[in-house]
């Protein structure tokens, strides 16, 4: 479905994007959150968009598929960011 309702490339959209844990504390705003988006970005455009530096060794997955910062998003994607986690 990725994509889907922008067939012109040019509309407008949302992306859903989550944030997952401490980076859910430190931006609770971002817990789970619509972003309008061009039907043509990148993960990183989205990023820039809520004002969000994940951290060092983040996994950004796109529909559950990993993802870099360069990664094409589109109307109706799920984007979740989940800070490396520590400890053992």
């Amino acid at each position: 479905m990725t994509g889907e309702g922008a067939p012109d490339g040019g509309r407008a959209g949302t992306v859903k994007l989550r944030v997952y844990a401490w980076l859910r504390q430190q931006r609770p705003d971002l817990a789970s959150r619509e972003v309008g988006l061009p039907a043509a970005a990148s993960v990183q455009a989205l990023l820039d968009a809520v004002q969000l530096v994940p951290p060092e060794g983040a996994i950004i997955l796109v529909n559950d598929q990993r993802a870099e910062p360069s990664s094409p998003v589109h109307v109706g994607d799920t984007v979740n960011v989940f800070p490396m986690l520590e400890g053992g």
